[in-house]
């Protein structure tokens, strides 16, 4: 049995999306040009880990200064 609390850990592509608040449709599309974050695949559904989602989107920040 999983603990509740890992349990909301995991998000579903929409959940994913709406925490990263971007477009289903463009981490769907990250995600198959293999550019997205880490996932499991249960069958043929998709969990991302919000710890997992967090540090991508860690990943992606840059200095406004620098980014162009």
């Amino acid at each position: 049995m999983v603990p509740s609390n890992a349990a909301n850990d995991l998000l579903t592509i929409a959940e994913a999306a709406e925490a990263a608040r971007i477009l289903r449709r463009h981490l769907q599309t990250l995600l198959q040009r293999c550019e997205g974050l880490p996932v499991i695949r249960l069958g043929r559904r998709l969990i991302i880990r919000r710890e997992a989602l967090q540090a991508w989107l860690v990943s992606r920040e840059t200095d406004h200064a620098n980014a162009a």
